[in-house]
């Protein structure tokens, strides 16, 4: 499961600098007349099946669909290719993140309050222990029945996570915690709630 957390700080994995590091290498190996010669055995070894650099190297620039850099590697900008893989990494990222953002069945509330990959403000404005627990409600890393009762092996069926607090009889999901539950009706009165105007989707 994807970490959401990336996109509340605009941070990408650390796999991104690692692989653009490898190209980066690659760029300076095969564009060196001193080495020339130990990289082109490293590719001969590479095409008859033996791993090393090369093969690495090969595996990277495929996978991230630059097949013509490494079938003609003199053709590359050894100065700019570095950066251009990297945003290439960074681009499909995003794109794996915002898919299972939106295929989620966990995170119905943060949807509603991210939908894109930027750094989040509040986490420079609020105090410390207030920026925690916005983070923690945020990405559903919190104690509410409607993630507690996914835990375990006595898991409650969805439609069961009753709030115990106010015995409502309703589910106990950030909905219900933040504009239903009459146990906190007098904090309710000093919030302005006046952004949440629906109920999010169902988690299982």
């Amino acid at each position: 499961m994807i970490s959401y957390f990336y996109g509340e700080l605009c941070r990408y994995p650390l796999y991104t600098s690692r692989h653009t590091a490898i190209i980066k290498y690659w760029c300076k190996l095969f564009n060196s007349n001193n080495i020339c010669s130990l990289y082109n055995d490293l590719v001969k070894y590479c095409n008859n099946g033996k791993p090393n650099l090369a093969t690495s190297v090969k595996q990277l620039l495929y996978t991230n669909g630059f097949s013509d850099v490494w079938l003609n590697p003199c053709s590359v900008d050894n100065m700019n290719f570095p950066r251009v893989f990297k945003q290439r990494l960074t681009d499909q990222f995003i794109q794996t993140w915002r898919a299972a953002l939106s295929d989620s069945n966990v995170l119905c509330t943060y949807r509603l309050f991210n939908s894109t990959f930027e750094y989040r403000v509040y986490l420079d404005k609020l105090p410390a222990k207030y920026r925690t627990v916005l983070s923690k409600f945020r990405l559903s890393s919190h104690q509410l029945r409607i993630e507690t009762g996914r835990y375990g092996n006595n898991r409650i069926p969805q439609n069961e996570r009753y709030c115990l607090i106010c015995k409502s009889r309703d589910l106990e999901d950030e909905f219900h915690f933040i504009c239903v539950c009459n146990m906190y009706s007098d904090l309710r009165k000093k919030i302005n709630i006046k952004y949440i105007t629906q109920k999010s989707s169902s988690k299982s």
